[in-house]
């Protein structure tokens, strides 16, 4: 029986490897034209979101003030999938963030050369919620909301596959030694 506790470890081994572990990436989704419509799974605050760009107002996150460090974080989630992208259209340039006291935190397309970011608040004062939506109206090709929705995560179940040939490995493994100790011999002494 001791001869055989090394099959355990080599079984846990290759039930280890062949099982697929679960983890969940931020997807881009582009339209027809490679531009970005949405932004599934994208880590903020610590949460899972998915993100659209629409004309749409979202007060998801408007409970920090215009300059917090999670709208910050935000715009900068955002940028990291982004990937020097345009919104919706070849001119979608600008999006923004509902935030407290009626305003919008306002990122938009800048930085040009190496090492600059595409994506930056723009200036130094916050702009209106009011004056946002009156821009992005005007403007429906080239100015969004960003839309915050809690992404919902499916936990994947672990491969079967490998599952099964494992199991299937051991029953073999356990007949045949049943098999080798039922046909040995008594030794003559």
């Amino acid at each position: 029986m001791r001869k055989s506790l090394w099959l355990i470890t080599e079984i846990l081994l290759f039930s280890a490897l062949g099982s697929t572990p679960a983890h969940a990436d931020g997807v881009v989704v582009l339209n027809g034209g490679g531009d970005v419509t949405a932004i599934d799974s994208i880590t903020l605050n610590g949460s899972l979101y998915n993100v659209t760009f629409t004309s749409t107002i979202d007060n998801t996150f408007n409970a920090y003030a215009y300059d917090d460090p999670t709208l910050l974080a935000i715009v900068t989630a955002i940028d990291t999938s982004l990937m020097r992208k345009s919104l919706n259209d070849p001119t979608g340039i600008a999006y923004g963030v509902a935030t407290a006291g009626s305003r919008a935190l306002v990122a938009v397309g800048g930085g040009e050369g190496v090492g600059a970011l595409p994506w930056v608040v723009s200036g130094i004062t916050p702009i209106e919620l009011f004056e946002w939506q009156g821009l992005v109206d005007a403007t429906p090709q080239r100015d969004f909301w960003a839309n915050f929705t809690p992404a919902v995560v499916a936990t994947p179940e672990p491969a079967t596959g490998p599952l099964t040939l494992t199991g299937l490995g051991v029953i073999a493994v356990l007949m045949w030694k049943r098999r080798q100790d039922a046909l040995r011999q008594p030794q003559a002494t």
